[in-house]
Protein backbone atom coordinates (compact mmCIF):
# COMPACT_ATOMS: atom_id res chain seq x y z
CA UNK A 1 0.00 0.00 0.00
CA UNK A 2 1.02 3.29 -1.21
CA UNK A 3 0.28 6.69 -0.20
CA UNK A 4 0.89 10.02 -1.86
CA UNK A 5 2.61 13.30 -0.05
CA UNK A 6 0.38 16.38 -1.31
CA UNK A 7 1.99 19.90 -1.31
CA UNK A 8 -0.03 23.34 -2.15
CA UNK A 9 -0.74 25.13 -5.78
CA UNK A 10 2.22 23.70 -8.00
CA UNK A 11 2.63 24.45 -11.30
CA UNK A 12 4.53 22.50 -13.45
CA UNK A 13 7.45 25.20 -15.31
CA UNK A 14 9.86 24.21 -18.69
CA UNK A 15 13.27 23.64 -17.71
CA UNK A 16 13.81 27.23 -20.27
CA UNK A 17 12.63 29.56 -17.46
CA UNK A 18 15.03 30.52 -14.72
CA UNK A 19 13.02 34.01 -13.44
CA UNK A 20 13.18 31.96 -10.42
CA UNK A 21 15.88 30.55 -7.99
CA UNK A 22 14.53 26.92 -6.54
CA UNK A 23 14.02 28.50 -3.26
CA UNK A 24 12.14 31.68 -4.58
CA UNK A 25 14.67 34.13 -3.62
CA UNK A 26 15.47 37.34 -5.16
CA UNK A 27 17.87 37.14 -8.44
CA UNK A 28 19.94 39.62 -10.02
CA UNK A 29 19.80 40.78 -14.02
CA UNK A 30 22.18 37.60 -14.79
CA UNK A 31 18.93 35.15 -13.10
CA UNK A 32 21.58 34.03 -10.25
CA UNK A 33 20.13 34.00 -6.56
CA UNK A 34 21.47 37.07 -3.95
CA UNK A 35 20.21 35.78 -0.86
CA UNK A 36 19.69 32.28 0.44
CA UNK A 37 16.01 31.06 0.56
CA UNK A 38 14.38 30.38 4.01
CA UNK A 39 13.72 26.81 4.68
CA UNK A 40 10.22 27.19 4.61
CA UNK A 41 10.74 28.77 0.89
CA UNK A 42 13.02 25.49 0.18
CA UNK A 43 10.31 23.42 1.65
CA UNK A 44 6.92 24.93 -0.97
CA UNK A 45 9.95 24.48 -3.85
CA UNK A 46 10.12 20.94 -3.38
CA UNK A 47 8.16 20.41 -6.48
CA UNK A 48 8.58 16.57 -6.57
CA UNK A 49 6.25 14.00 -5.28
CA UNK A 50 7.19 10.87 -3.63
CA UNK A 51 5.77 7.92 -2.83
CA UNK A 52 5.76 6.96 0.78
CA UNK A 53 4.74 4.14 2.71
CA UNK A 54 1.11 4.80 4.85
CA UNK A 55 -2.60 4.19 4.95
CA UNK A 56 -4.91 2.77 2.89
CA UNK A 57 -7.80 3.84 0.79
CA UNK A 58 -9.45 6.39 1.86
CA UNK A 59 -6.93 7.38 4.14
CA UNK A 60 -4.59 10.03 4.06
CA UNK A 61 -5.17 14.26 5.51
CA UNK A 62 -5.30 15.88 2.76
CA UNK A 63 -5.64 19.96 3.14
CA UNK A 64 -4.34 21.41 -0.45
CA UNK A 65 -6.23 23.30 -2.75
CA UNK A 66 -4.33 21.56 -5.73
CA UNK A 67 -1.51 19.03 -6.20
CA UNK A 68 0.72 17.64 -8.89
CA UNK A 69 0.42 13.86 -8.12
CA UNK A 70 3.10 10.96 -9.41
CA UNK A 71 1.32 8.12 -7.02
CA UNK A 72 0.68 4.79 -8.60
CA UNK A 73 -0.80 1.79 -6.61
CA UNK A 74 -2.48 1.62 -3.35
CA UNK A 75 -6.12 3.21 -2.11
CA UNK A 76 -9.25 3.06 -3.54
CA UNK A 77 -9.45 3.99 -7.71
CA UNK A 78 -5.47 3.56 -7.73
CA UNK A 79 -5.65 2.06 -11.00
CA UNK A 80 -7.06 5.50 -12.28
CA UNK A 81 -4.45 7.35 -10.31
CA UNK A 82 -1.20 7.60 -12.59
CA UNK A 83 1.21 10.51 -13.48
CA UNK A 84 -0.44 13.24 -14.84
CA UNK A 85 1.66 16.62 -14.48
CA UNK A 86 3.24 15.98 -18.46
CA UNK A 87 3.31 20.09 -19.11
CA UNK A 88 2.56 20.83 -22.98
CA UNK A 89 5.72 22.69 -23.46
CA UNK A 90 8.49 20.41 -22.27
CA UNK A 91 9.34 18.20 -19.10
CA UNK A 92 12.16 18.24 -16.32
CA UNK A 93 14.32 15.02 -17.00
CA UNK A 94 14.00 14.45 -13.43
CA UNK A 95 9.71 14.44 -13.70
CA UNK A 96 7.19 17.31 -12.57
CA UNK A 97 8.85 20.56 -11.12
CA UNK A 98 6.92 23.06 -9.87
CA UNK A 99 7.40 26.45 -7.23
CA UNK A 100 4.82 27.55 -4.96
CA UNK A 101 2.30 30.36 -6.28
CA UNK A 102 -0.80 30.46 -9.14
CA UNK A 103 -1.13 27.43 -11.23
CA UNK A 104 -0.42 27.83 -14.67
CA UNK A 105 -3.00 26.31 -15.96
CA UNK A 106 -1.51 27.34 -19.87
CA UNK A 107 1.29 25.14 -19.57
CA UNK A 108 0.21 21.93 -18.18
CA UNK A 109 -2.57 19.23 -20.19
CA UNK A 110 -3.53 17.68 -16.99
CA UNK A 111 -3.62 18.15 -13.24
CA UNK A 112 -4.48 15.99 -9.90
CA UNK A 113 -6.21 18.19 -7.39
CA UNK A 114 -7.36 17.37 -3.82
CA UNK A 115 -10.29 19.16 -1.94
CA UNK A 116 -10.39 20.19 1.29
CA UNK A 117 -13.50 17.72 1.79
CA UNK A 118 -12.28 14.70 0.66
CA UNK A 119 -12.41 14.18 -3.36
CA UNK A 120 -9.62 13.95 -5.53
CA UNK A 121 -10.45 14.88 -8.98
CA UNK A 122 -8.12 14.65 -12.75
CA UNK A 123 -8.23 18.44 -14.31
CA UNK A 124 -8.23 18.58 -17.67
CA UNK A 125 -7.09 21.67 -19.35
CA UNK A 126 -8.83 21.97 -22.84
CA UNK A 127 -7.52 25.84 -23.39
CA UNK A 128 -11.11 27.35 -22.66
CA UNK A 129 -12.51 25.07 -19.28
CA UNK A 130 -10.93 22.73 -17.12
CA UNK A 131 -12.85 19.93 -16.86
CA UNK A 132 -12.79 17.60 -13.43
CA UNK A 133 -12.98 13.80 -13.65
CA UNK A 134 -13.18 12.62 -10.17
CA UNK A 135 -11.01 9.60 -9.32
CA UNK A 136 -11.57 8.37 -5.82
CA UNK A 137 -13.06 9.77 -2.41
CA UNK A 138 -11.33 9.33 1.01
CA UNK A 139 -11.19 10.36 5.11
CA UNK A 140 -9.50 13.06 5.91
CA UNK A 141 -10.44 13.19 9.84
CA UNK A 142 -9.51 9.49 12.14
CA UNK A 143 -12.39 7.51 11.86
CA UNK A 144 -14.64 5.38 14.12
CA UNK A 145 -17.26 3.95 12.78
CA UNK A 146 -18.29 1.17 10.33
CA UNK A 147 -21.77 -0.63 9.66
CA UNK A 148 -22.73 -3.49 6.93
CA UNK A 149 -26.49 -4.04 6.17
CA UNK A 150 -27.82 -7.64 7.59
CA UNK A 151 -29.44 -8.21 4.46
CA UNK A 152 -27.04 -10.19 2.03
CA UNK A 153 -28.61 -8.62 -1.44
CA UNK A 154 -26.76 -5.43 0.19
CA UNK A 155 -23.63 -7.22 1.72
CA UNK A 156 -21.14 -5.30 -1.04
CA UNK A 157 -22.20 -2.07 0.80
CA UNK A 158 -20.47 -0.78 3.66
CA UNK A 159 -20.72 2.71 5.81
CA UNK A 160 -18.01 4.83 7.44
CA UNK A 161 -17.85 7.75 9.45
CA UNK A 162 -15.58 9.93 11.99
CA UNK A 163 -14.16 12.98 13.11
CA UNK A 164 -14.71 14.72 9.21
CA UNK A 165 -18.68 14.07 9.92
CA UNK A 166 -18.96 12.39 6.40
CA UNK A 167 -21.16 9.51 6.75
CA UNK A 168 -20.34 7.03 3.63
CA UNK A 169 -21.65 4.72 1.71
CA UNK A 170 -19.17 2.50 -0.17
CA UNK A 171 -19.02 -0.25 -2.29
CA UNK A 172 -16.31 -3.24 -1.79
CA UNK A 173 -16.55 -4.41 -4.66
CA UNK A 174 -15.74 -1.40 -6.74
CA UNK A 175 -14.10 0.40 -3.83
CA UNK A 176 -15.74 3.28 -5.31
CA UNK A 177 -17.92 6.08 -3.12
CA UNK A 178 -21.48 5.49 -3.21
CA UNK A 179 -22.44 8.67 -1.67
CA UNK A 180 -22.28 10.20 1.32
CA UNK A 181 -24.09 13.16 3.69
CA UNK A 182 -22.35 15.83 5.88
CA UNK A 183 -23.60 14.84 9.51
CA UNK A 184 -23.95 17.66 12.25
CA UNK A 185 -21.56 16.24 14.71
CA UNK A 186 -18.55 14.30 14.58
CA UNK A 187 -19.61 10.44 13.85
CA UNK A 188 -19.10 7.86 16.89
CA UNK A 189 -21.44 4.71 15.69
CA UNK A 190 -23.51 3.72 13.06
CA UNK A 191 -26.37 0.93 12.74
CA UNK A 192 -28.41 -0.26 9.57
CA UNK A 193 -31.83 -1.30 9.47
CA UNK A 194 -33.11 -4.86 9.52
CA UNK A 195 -34.66 -3.51 6.11
CA UNK A 196 -31.76 -1.68 4.68
CA UNK A 197 -33.29 1.62 4.23
CA UNK A 198 -33.16 3.19 7.61
CA UNK A 199 -29.74 4.08 8.93
CA UNK A 200 -29.13 5.30 13.08
CA UNK A 201 -25.70 7.14 13.78
CA UNK A 202 -24.41 7.93 17.29
CA UNK A 203 -22.42 11.27 17.44
CA UNK A 204 -20.20 13.52 19.71
CA UNK A 205 -21.65 15.66 22.51
CA UNK A 206 -24.65 13.18 22.94
CA UNK A 207 -26.69 13.83 19.73
CA UNK A 208 -28.27 10.71 17.15
CA UNK A 209 -29.88 11.06 13.99
CA UNK A 210 -32.03 8.85 11.16
CA UNK A 211 -31.16 8.85 7.87
CA UNK A 212 -33.07 7.14 4.86
CA UNK A 213 -30.67 5.32 2.73
CA UNK A 214 -32.57 5.37 -0.90
CA UNK A 215 -31.63 2.89 -4.05
CA UNK A 216 -32.31 5.08 -7.40
CA UNK A 217 -31.61 5.29 -10.94
CA UNK A 218 -28.76 8.25 -11.32
CA UNK A 219 -29.34 10.40 -14.13
CA UNK A 220 -26.73 11.64 -16.81
CA UNK A 221 -24.24 13.77 -15.49
CA UNK A 222 -23.57 17.07 -16.97
CA UNK A 223 -20.30 16.80 -18.51
CA UNK A 224 -17.51 18.69 -16.16
CA UNK A 225 -18.76 17.94 -13.06
CA UNK A 226 -17.61 16.66 -10.24
CA UNK A 227 -19.93 13.85 -9.66
CA UNK A 228 -19.35 9.93 -10.78
CA UNK A 229 -19.32 9.49 -14.37
CA UNK A 230 -21.86 6.94 -14.74
CA UNK A 231 -25.09 6.26 -14.48
CA UNK A 232 -25.60 2.99 -13.52
CA UNK A 233 -28.19 2.51 -9.98
CA UNK A 234 -26.89 5.03 -6.58
CA UNK A 235 -27.69 5.60 -3.15
CA UNK A 236 -29.17 8.61 -1.78
CA UNK A 237 -28.83 9.64 2.82
CA UNK A 238 -31.25 11.76 3.77
CA UNK A 239 -31.81 12.54 7.54
CA UNK A 240 -35.10 12.67 8.66
CA UNK A 241 -34.95 13.22 12.74
CA UNK A 242 -32.19 14.04 15.45
CA UNK A 243 -32.28 14.57 18.78
CA UNK A 244 -30.20 15.30 21.74
CA UNK A 245 -30.82 13.18 24.81
CA UNK A 246 -27.21 13.09 26.37
CA UNK A 247 -24.54 15.46 27.59
CA UNK A 248 -21.57 13.17 26.65
CA UNK A 249 -20.52 11.08 23.23
CA UNK A 250 -22.59 8.40 21.92
CA UNK A 251 -20.54 5.29 21.86
CA UNK A 252 -22.85 2.60 20.40
CA UNK A 253 -26.30 2.54 18.74
CA UNK A 254 -27.93 -0.69 17.60
CA UNK A 255 -31.75 -1.38 16.39
CA UNK A 256 -33.39 -4.00 17.67
CA UNK A 257 -33.78 -7.65 15.19
CA UNK A 258 -37.49 -6.12 14.50
CA UNK A 259 -36.85 -2.38 13.86
CA UNK A 260 -39.22 -1.04 16.02
CA UNK A 261 -36.26 0.10 18.69
CA UNK A 262 -33.64 2.15 18.75
CA UNK A 263 -30.86 1.20 21.82
CA UNK A 264 -28.34 4.17 22.56
CA UNK A 265 -25.47 3.60 24.95
CA UNK A 266 -23.54 6.56 26.25
CA UNK A 267 -20.61 8.17 28.37
CA UNK A 268 -23.30 9.32 30.51
CA UNK A 269 -23.57 5.74 31.64
CA UNK A 270 -26.56 5.04 30.50
CA UNK A 271 -28.38 3.29 28.05
CA UNK A 272 -31.49 4.97 26.18
CA UNK A 273 -34.34 2.77 24.39
CA UNK A 274 -36.14 4.64 22.07
CA UNK A 275 -39.24 3.19 19.79
CA UNK A 276 -38.65 3.96 16.23
CA UNK A 277 -41.46 4.65 13.63
CA UNK A 278 -39.90 4.30 10.75
CA UNK A 279 -42.39 4.53 7.24
CA UNK A 280 -40.67 3.95 3.97
CA UNK A 281 -41.92 6.12 1.10
CA UNK A 282 -44.96 4.30 -0.57
CA UNK A 283 -46.81 5.76 -3.93
CA UNK A 284 -49.29 8.08 -1.64
CA UNK A 285 -47.18 9.32 0.79
CA UNK A 286 -42.83 10.16 1.83
CA UNK A 287 -40.97 8.52 3.97
CA UNK A 288 -41.05 9.32 7.60
CA UNK A 289 -39.55 8.24 10.55
CA UNK A 290 -40.01 9.07 14.07
CA UNK A 291 -38.33 8.58 17.68
CA UNK A 292 -40.02 8.62 20.98
CA UNK A 293 -37.73 7.44 24.31
CA UNK A 294 -39.24 5.02 26.24
CA UNK A 295 -36.79 3.88 29.22
CA UNK A 296 -33.54 4.97 30.50
CA UNK A 297 -31.61 1.76 31.86
CA UNK A 298 -28.84 2.62 34.74
CA UNK A 299 -26.55 0.31 36.82
CA UNK A 300 -23.21 0.76 34.76
CA UNK A 301 -20.71 2.14 36.72
CA UNK A 302 -18.80 3.73 34.10
CA UNK A 303 -19.49 4.90 30.17
CA UNK A 304 -20.86 2.40 27.63
CA UNK A 305 -18.68 0.63 25.18
CA UNK A 306 -20.98 -1.73 23.49
CA UNK A 307 -24.15 -3.29 23.46
CA UNK A 308 -26.10 -6.18 21.76
CA UNK A 309 -29.98 -7.19 21.74
CA UNK A 310 -31.50 -10.68 21.82
CA UNK A 311 -33.31 -11.98 18.53
CA UNK A 312 -36.36 -11.80 21.08
CA UNK A 313 -36.24 -8.26 21.31
CA UNK A 314 -36.35 -8.47 25.20
CA UNK A 315 -32.59 -8.48 26.27
CA UNK A 316 -29.93 -6.38 26.06
CA UNK A 317 -26.17 -7.09 27.03
CA UNK A 318 -23.69 -4.14 27.70
CA UNK A 319 -20.10 -3.47 28.91
CA UNK A 320 -18.62 -0.25 29.98
CA UNK A 321 -15.53 1.41 30.73
CA UNK A 322 -15.20 -0.24 34.26
CA UNK A 323 -15.32 -3.63 32.52
CA UNK A 324 -18.41 -4.91 33.17
CA UNK A 325 -20.60 -7.43 31.62
CA UNK A 326 -24.53 -6.27 32.36
CA UNK A 327 -27.93 -7.64 30.79
CA UNK A 328 -31.01 -5.58 31.06
CA UNK A 329 -34.76 -6.80 30.38
CA UNK A 330 -36.08 -4.31 27.66
CA UNK A 331 -39.28 -3.99 28.82
CA UNK A 332 -39.29 -3.57 32.24
CA UNK A 333 -36.31 -1.37 31.78
CA UNK A 334 -34.58 -2.63 34.43
CA UNK A 335 -31.24 -5.06 35.55
CA UNK A 336 -31.73 -8.80 35.29
CA UNK A 337 -29.67 -9.62 38.73
CA UNK A 338 -30.86 -13.49 38.94
CA UNK A 339 -28.46 -15.79 39.29
CA UNK A 340 -30.46 -18.32 38.01
CA UNK A 341 -31.36 -17.33 35.01
CA UNK A 342 -28.53 -18.33 32.62
CA UNK A 343 -28.88 -15.54 30.33
CA UNK A 344 -25.44 -15.29 28.57
CA UNK A 345 -25.67 -19.19 27.96
CA UNK A 346 -29.25 -19.64 26.84
CA UNK A 347 -29.93 -16.25 25.29
CA UNK A 348 -29.33 -16.00 21.17
CA UNK A 349 -28.10 -13.18 20.31
CA UNK A 350 -28.11 -11.23 17.15
CA UNK A 351 -25.20 -9.45 17.23
CA UNK A 352 -22.03 -10.03 19.04
CA UNK A 353 -19.88 -7.10 19.67
CA UNK A 354 -19.63 -7.15 23.11
CA UNK A 355 -15.51 -7.77 24.54
CA UNK A 356 -16.34 -9.32 27.42
CA UNK A 357 -18.31 -12.52 27.97
CA UNK A 358 -17.52 -16.27 28.12
CA UNK A 359 -17.49 -16.83 24.69
CA UNK A 360 -14.48 -14.56 23.91
CA UNK A 361 -12.76 -14.66 27.13
CA UNK A 362 -9.69 -15.96 25.01
CA UNK A 363 -9.74 -12.90 23.15
CA UNK A 364 -7.69 -11.03 25.41
CA UNK A 365 -3.60 -10.60 25.35
CA UNK A 366 -1.19 -11.45 28.22
CA UNK A 367 -0.65 -7.94 30.58
CA UNK A 368 -3.67 -6.22 28.47
CA UNK A 369 -5.36 -3.64 30.82
CA UNK A 370 -9.21 -4.19 29.28
CA UNK A 371 -8.81 -1.23 26.53
CA UNK A 372 -6.51 -2.81 24.64
CA UNK A 373 -8.96 -4.10 22.50
CA UNK A 374 -11.75 -1.59 21.08
CA UNK A 375 -13.95 -3.93 18.86
CA UNK A 376 -15.19 -7.06 18.25
CA UNK A 377 -17.35 -9.21 15.66
CA UNK A 378 -18.38 -12.61 15.81
CA UNK A 379 -19.20 -14.69 12.12
CA UNK A 380 -21.10 -17.61 13.01
CA UNK A 381 -21.33 -19.47 9.95
CA UNK A 382 -17.20 -19.79 9.83
CA UNK A 383 -17.13 -19.85 13.41
CA UNK A 384 -15.03 -16.64 13.48
CA UNK A 385 -14.43 -13.69 16.08
CA UNK A 386 -12.62 -10.98 14.92
CA UNK A 387 -10.59 -8.04 17.38
CA UNK A 388 -9.24 -4.70 16.54
CA UNK A 389 -6.96 -3.38 19.19
CA UNK A 390 -4.56 -0.70 19.93
CA UNK A 391 -1.81 -1.98 18.56
CA UNK A 392 -2.78 -1.32 14.42
CA UNK A 393 -4.03 -5.33 14.50
CA UNK A 394 -6.87 -6.91 13.17
CA UNK A 395 -6.70 -10.50 14.64
CA UNK A 396 -8.71 -13.27 13.93
CA UNK A 397 -9.81 -16.57 16.46
CA UNK A 398 -11.69 -19.49 16.32
CA UNK A 399 -15.63 -19.01 18.11
CA UNK A 400 -16.29 -19.77 20.93
CA UNK A 401 -12.87 -18.17 21.72
CA UNK A 402 -12.42 -19.48 25.77
CA UNK A 403 -8.94 -20.90 26.15
CA UNK A 404 -6.11 -18.42 27.42
CA UNK A 405 -3.70 -17.77 24.94
CA UNK A 406 -5.85 -19.17 22.16
CA UNK A 407 -4.24 -19.37 18.77
CA UNK A 408 -5.06 -15.92 16.20
CA UNK A 409 -3.86 -14.92 12.74
CA UNK A 410 -2.95 -11.26 13.06
CA UNK A 411 -3.06 -8.86 10.07
CA UNK A 412 -1.69 -5.21 9.32
CA UNK A 413 -2.35 -2.69 7.63
CA UNK A 414 -3.28 0.08 9.91
CA UNK A 415 -0.95 2.49 11.44
CA UNK A 416 -3.21 3.33 14.19
CA UNK A 417 -5.30 1.74 16.83
CA UNK A 418 -8.19 -0.09 14.75
CA UNK A 419 -11.63 1.05 16.38
CA UNK A 420 -14.13 -1.03 14.41
CA UNK A 421 -14.55 -4.30 12.68
CA UNK A 422 -17.46 -5.57 10.91
CA UNK A 423 -18.01 -8.82 9.01
CA UNK A 424 -20.57 -8.56 5.99
CA UNK A 425 -23.54 -10.77 5.39
CA UNK A 426 -24.11 -14.13 3.57
CA UNK A 427 -21.38 -16.95 3.43
CA UNK A 428 -20.87 -16.05 -0.28
CA UNK A 429 -17.87 -12.99 -1.13
CA UNK A 430 -17.38 -12.31 2.59
CA UNK A 431 -15.27 -9.43 3.72
CA UNK A 432 -14.23 -8.40 6.73
CA UNK A 433 -14.58 -4.37 7.00
CA UNK A 434 -12.27 -2.18 9.44
CA UNK A 435 -11.95 1.06 10.41
CA UNK A 436 -8.61 2.96 11.73
CA UNK A 437 -8.79 6.07 14.08
CA UNK A 438 -5.62 8.34 13.12
CA UNK A 439 -4.76 6.74 9.76
CA UNK A 440 -8.24 7.62 8.66
CA UNK A 441 -8.48 4.38 6.77
CA UNK A 442 -11.35 1.68 6.07
CA UNK A 443 -9.48 -1.43 5.23
CA UNK A 444 -11.56 -4.62 3.76
CA UNK A 445 -10.26 -8.27 3.64
CA UNK A 446 -11.77 -11.63 1.66
CA UNK A 447 -12.56 -14.21 4.23
CA UNK A 448 -11.51 -17.16 2.74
Amino acid sequence: MNNWKVLHSYSCLPPSKKSQPAGGGKIDVMGNPTDRPSSRQRAASAGRLRPTSGVAAGGGRCKADMAVSSRKGGGKGSGKCMERAQGESGEHPGGARGRAGVLGLSTVSRIVAVTGYGKCVEVENTGSAALADPIFSFSYGPLWATAVPQDPVFGHLFMTGGDDRWLCVWNNCTFALETRVRAKAPLRCIDIDPSTSFVAVGMGRGAIALYHLDKQQKAAPVQGSLLRQDTGPSFTLQELESRKDCLEDISDIKFSPNGKMLAVGSHDNYIDIYQCKLAAPTLTSGVSAGLRQLKRLRGHASYITHLDWSRDNHVIQSTCGAYELLFWDVLAGKQLLSTHDNLEADTEWSTNNCVLGFNVMGIWPNGSDGTDVNALDVCLEKGLVVTGDDFGNVSVFNYPCVVDGAPKDCYGGHSSHVMNVKFSPGSQDQKLVSVGGNDNAAMTYAVM
